[in-house]
């Protein structure tokens, strides 16, 4: 009988050992595949909203060069009608051509120089002219009405026996926009490996000197160099060719080659986005270099493991009650993790990384949601513009360091004044959106005064100096007629401009331009 019964143990033993040994050889198997499942979907993951980030860059610095140029030609108008109002003024015959250029000369300056042009109205004979002569070969009466045809300013005044013409050139325009994009390319800070560049295309057809190098943060001494699809990377690839194929029938291209790398000037494989903006042959591209994506995602997948590994043990226990029921935990657990990665991606991805307001793709969502409510209940709502007065001085004066704590510090003082259901939104650079449901025009005035008077009390520390900075805002409310919540901006970036112009430190909304004298 004992040795039946030692013999039933030993079977009994023989077979808990086979069972276990079969159930930690299928559990081991289970967190294989699922670790190997994790990180196959982590790196498209990661490569999918890398590169929503890279399209994101460069559509906000498309929409910013959009906004410079606007900015230049409105600011240009603005110097050709004072110019032409101190013309007007004093239309007296005794003002021979001297005076006249005297008067043009003093109204010019470096940073936005108008053209001028002086010519007798009884002999027709150009008599003045104060940029190079590029239309010797015309008429007069030719060259202006190309000037006419041509230019995005343009006004004529007669002085005695002389007609005064002040215009503008889209080439003057261009020259403006492209030195500011420059500046603004070359101050971008990024935390990864990153930058933004521009080549401009002067022959879609390729070959050599198919295109210049026009701002490149990473090799500057290049800047100006022309460039051949002929160029080859170190793994035998056409780079420029596949980027100029691509951006020619599709205007975008996402795509991998190799490339100096920014920080330790490295050889490295990149992962990069280009895209072509039309209106001035430019192609406009940013890139990540993809050793910064695997870090990224093994240091995602050494959490996943982690995670997976300290409930093995737990798993194990539960294994002891059932194969199924420590499946459905798996399983269970699994799905918490897909949650948690998933809150984590939504977070990075609705929130500004430097400043912890909105980010702008989560703020268009919201700004195209709440216009959708107001035509369903009519319930107001009001958007703001707030721009940061003279950010560029800040920046120049102490530092982008300084100015990247003073963008922190402002979004913070401004949520403690805000209401918890308004929405903050970083639009971009040091501009911000505030969009605010269920409120009267008062109410939003409000809170606006109140945040222009705060942000002038904060105090900054930089090159051992204490400063202060003023905000200007401008504001509309949603009206019935408006097509979508681009029509409210719209009226809100009118607003702002109204109260850069006239003094700047304060908030207005648009339905008190008129009351208040200021168009």
């Amino acid at each position: 009988m004992n040795d039946l019964w030692k013999n039933n143990n030993k079977l009994i033993i023989v077979m808990f050992i086979g069972i276990f040994i079969a159930t930690t050889s299928l559990m081991v198997y289970s967190i294989l595949s699922v670790t190997s499942y994790n990180k196959s979907m982590t790196s498209e993951l990661v490569v999918d909203i890398k590169s929503d980030y890279m399209k994101e860059i460069i559509d906000n610095l498309v929409i910013r060069i959009e906004t410079m140029e606007s900015d230049n030609i409105r600011s240009m108008q603005d110097s050709i009608q004072s110019m032409y109002r101190a013309i007007e003024q004093d239309q007296n015959q005794d003002k021979d051509e001297e005076y006249l250029k005297n008067l043009i000369e003093l109204h010019n300056h470096d940073s936005q120089q108008v053209n001028a042009l002086i010519y007798d109205l009884q002999s027709e004979e150009l008599v003045y002219e104060n940029i190079e002569n590029v239309h010797s070969q015309i008429s007069l009466t030719d060259k202006i009405q190309d000037m006419k045809d041509n230019s995005p300013a343009y006004k004529e005044v007669r002085v005695g026996q002389n007609n005064v013409i002040l215009y503008v050139t889209w080439d003057d325009i261009y020259t403006m926009t492209k030195a500011q994009a420059y500046a603004e390319i070359h101050n971008m800070n990024y935390e990864t490996n990153q930058y933004v560049w521009v080549n401009k295309v002067v022959n879609y057809d390729g070959g050599d000197d198919y295109a210049i190098r026009l701002i490149h943060p990473n090799m500057k001494e290049s800047e100006g160099e022309y460039l051949s699809t002929h160029t080859q990377d170190i793994a035998g690839n056409y780079p420029y060719q596949t980027e100029l194929d691509a951006v020619k029938e599709n205007g975008e291209i996402l795509y991998q080659y190799y490339f100096k790398n920014l920080e330790n000037d490295a050889i490295t494989q990149k992962i990069s986005y280009a895209y072509l903006y039309e209106k001035y042959d430019w192609i406009i591209a940013t890139g990540i270099p993809t050793q910064d994506l695997d870090m990224l995602v093994a240091d995602i997948d050494t959490n996943s493991n982690t995670f997976i590994f300290r409930n093995m043990i737990v798993t194990f226990m539960i294994f002891a009650f059932g194969i199924m029921g420590s499946l459905y935990f798996l399983i269970k657990k699994q799905n918490q993790y897909l949650v948690s990665l998933k809150g984590i991606v939504k977070e990075e991805t609705e929130l500004d990384v430097l400043t912890g307001a909105f980010s702008r793709k989560y703020g268009t969502n919201y700004s195209e949601k709440s216009f959708a409510n107001f035509l369903k209940t009519g319930i107001n709502t009001t958007f703001f513009i707030l721009d940061i007065d003279d950010f560029k001085i800040v920046n120049d004066t102490y530092g982008h360091a300084t100015g990247d704590i003073l963008l922190k510090q402002l979004t913070q003082t401004i949520l403690s004044i805000i209401r918890c259901e308004d929405c903050f939104i970083r639009w971009g650079g040091e501009e911000f959106v505030l969009v605010m449901n269920k409120i009267t025009k008062t109410e939003a005035q409000k809170i606006a005064d109140s945040i222009v008077e705060h942000v002038s009390y904060i105090e900054f520390e930089g090159n051992d100096s204490i400063f202060n900075i003023t905000v200007s805002i401008g504001g509309s409310m949603l009206l019935k007629t408006d097509t979508s919540y681009k029509d409210v901006l719209a009226r809100a970036d009118r607003a702002l401009y109204n109260v850069k112009k006239h003094g700047k430190n304060r908030a207005l909304m648009d339905v008190d331009i008129v009351d208040s004298n200021l168009l």
